[in-house]
């Protein structure tokens, strides 16, 4: 999918009116910041922008809807995906995921995995870490454990069928512990202990889930 769009500015009686094909029309004060046109001469290419989209996680070269360059702002059109981002000051909101996908996880798996990516890119540590917790549990479910179990029941069921090995099981335990300090301790974790604890629960998903995805597709290949 091709986007284009250029972005105008008028003045009418003390408004500036912003209109592209893209954003349909705006207004601002005149005596605020000037949304700037983008086919004016500056530094920065003021009609694209590349940059990592934080919603589909592909690296694109973004069409500046909108732009104020001498504050360092540009509102940014995915052409992949064709949602919007804001980059501020070299920061781009929604960020783009830390932590990479993992092929082969169930639909509600997944959910929770890219749910717990985007709490600790949002800084929300104290939601990573439970749904970290919760991610394993769903994890011992979905192969086959029992429901409405202790944290500990799933984690041992995970062991004793060889789905994770002791140096696996370990992170687990870890996993347990943050999830617990997370949920009933006052102070909330930092943001090592939660892309530890988020470092953890991808290397286990990795390993029940990833290793399978790819043997499958090597075997039907």
């Amino acid at each position: 999918m091709v986007i284009s769009a250029t972005v105008l500015v008028e003045e009418t009686e003390g408004e500036y009116v912003v209109s592209s094909p893209l954003i349909g029309a705006r207004s601002q004060p005149s005596g605020g910041h000037v949304i700037q046109s983008v086919v004016q001469n500056s530094r920065y290419d003021l009609t694209q922008q590349k940059y990592v989209c934080g919603h589909c996680s592909t690296t694109v070269m973004g069409v500046v809807v909108a732009a104020a360059p001498n504050l360092q702002r540009w509102w940014l059109l995915c052409p992949e995906c064709g949602k919007g981002s804001v980059w501020n000051d070299d920061i781009i909101l929604p960020p783009p995921p830390s932590f990479p996908t993992i092929d082969g996880l169930p639909d509600d798996i997944c959910s929770l995995y890219d749910e717990a990516r985007t709490s600790f890119d949002v800084h929300a540590y104290t939601g990573c870490e439970m749904l970290c917790r919760k991610i394993l549990m769903n994890a011992a479910v979905d192969k086959n454990a029992k429901k409405k179990e202790t944290f500990v029941y799933y984690v041992n069921y995970l062991e004793s069928n060889e789905y994770v090995t002791p140096a696996l099981k370990s992170m687990a335990v870890i996993i347990r512990k943050h999830g617990n300090k997370a949920a009933h301790e006052i102070d909330p974790p930092d943001m090592n202990r939660a892309r530890h604890t988020l470092v953890f629960t991808r290397r286990i998903l990795d390993t029940i889930y990833g290793t399978e995805h790819e043997m499958k597709a090597y075997s039907d290949s």
